[in-house]
């Protein structure tokens, strides 16, 4: 990985004002700890990598085309801020940590999340899509199910493992 460098920071800045995907900008770049609001990230491919402390707030992120795939795989995204972002097309994120993330306001609805894991995030507000298909073997906060669940009219038990 590359570091992240003041004249890339300044890049990604006007891109972001001019509303541009700032994708090829962080290819192979180490983007812990950056501030990437309110960008628009189209292509993004990590597989092993550590992106914890990223701000990622108000972003849209993948391809609505479906021309490309936004994907992260057996990585670590701890700690970063998801507030207000919006997935569109595909997007996997597998295998990985987003612990203590906050997750409010978001549409992960059409992630893929199989065996993620996101104990003590937050997902105030958010529309999320909780399936056996999408969300095989992910870990949720159980906060997160009982605050779902209340106000139903049915008994619903959560127990944390």
């Amino acid at each position: 990985m590359k570091p992240f460098t003041e004249s890339l920071k300044k890049k990604i800045a006007e891109y972001r004002k001019n509303h541009l995907d700032i994708s090829s900008l962080i290819e192979d770049i180490d983007i812990r700890n950056q501030d990437l609001s309110y960008c628009i990230i189209k292509y993004f491919r990590r597989i092993n990598s550590d992106i914890s402390n990223c701000n990622f707030a108000h972003c849209i992120l993948g391809d609505e085309t479906r021309n490309k795939v936004f994907s992260i795989l057996n990585s670590k995204m701890n700690n970063c801020n998801l507030n207000g972002v919006k997935f569109v097309g595909p997007t996997f994120i597998r295998y990985s940590e987003l612990k203590n993330c906050n997750i409010r306001n978001a549409d992960v609805a059409n992630v893929d999340y199989q065996y993620t894991d996101f104990t003590g995030s937050d997902f105030c507000n958010s529309k999320i899509t909780i399936s056996t298909t999408l969300g095989l073997g992910c870990k949720f906060p159980a906060k997160l199910l009982y605050d779902l669940t209340q106000g139903w009219n049915l008994k619903i038990k959560v127990e944390e493992q």
